[in-house]
């Protein structure tokens, strides 16, 4: 942990995130610090793209299960 808030004084959390996926040892851990680059910087596109997932679609089929538009 200590190493972690060292870090956060000379970079910012996306930094790390990076920097720690790219060296991950497991699918997994990458997977896990990708996921919370996004949720820092409130971006999920990368995600979407990542898994494979039409933004536009998925989009469309939330809006059609809950019947109305979603506020963008």
């Amino acid at each position: 942990m200590q190493e972690f808030d060292n870090q956060l004084e000379s970079v910012t959390a996306p930094q790390i995130c990076d920097q720690k996926s790219k060296n991950a040892q497991n699918d997994y851990d990458m997977t896990e610090f990708k996921v919370l680059k996004c949720i820092i910087e409130n971006d999920y596109d990368p995600l979407l793209k990542q898994f494979g997932i039409d933004k536009k679609k998925a989009t469309f089929e939330v809006e059609r299960f809950l019947g109305k538009k979603l506020n963008r």
